[in-house]
């Protein structure tokens, strides 16, 4: 994916992505980079 969202370091290929990204619960963002390893914290 060309893209990464700055906010939860997701990647994404398109703007529609993004907007499904921006709209994901905080607790399922952190679960997804668990599982890849690559945790944060988001503000």
């Amino acid at each position: 994916a060309p893209y990464v969202d700055p906010r939860t370091k997701l990647r994404y290929a398109d703007p529609e992505v993004f907007r499904q990204i921006r709209m994901l619960p905080e607790e399922y963002v952190q679960r997804y980079l668990a599982v890849r390893n690559a945790a944060v914290v988001l503000r």
